[in-house]
């Protein structure tokens, strides 16, 4: 029987495109991504992605001249062990959460 951690992956605050905010999923788990939510104060137009383990888009998030508001996805996406979380800003400045689940491998 696998062991379940309730788990807060990435949580960065002004997440622009100089970096992506990356959370390698440890060897002996899987990861699953039930949230990601998202904050924009930009005046700008905006966008970002939630990546996959192969850079696949599993969210994203767009904000037009102007629209600064909150939101929220839940992708429910499994990782691997060793497979990598990103959130990957296009463009603008955002606060960012990734919240859920460590599984133990059997």
């Amino acid at each position: 029987m696998a062991n379940v951690y309730s788990t807060r992956f990435i949580q960065h605050r002004g997440l622009t495109n100089s970096a992506p905010a990356d959370y390698v999923v440890p060897a002996g788990f899987r990861a699953v991504v039930k949230s990601i939510v998202v904050y924009n104060n930009d005046v700008f137009q905006s966008n970002l992605f939630l990546e996959g383990a192969v850079g696949q888009a599993v969210a994203y998030f767009e904000r037009s001249l102007g629209d600064r508001s909150i939101d929220q996805q839940t992708p429910d996406a499994v990782y691997e062990a060793d497979e990598l979380i990103r959130v990957r800003v296009v463009a603008g400045t955002w606060d960012v959460t990734v919240c859920g689940f460590l599984l133990t491998l059997p």
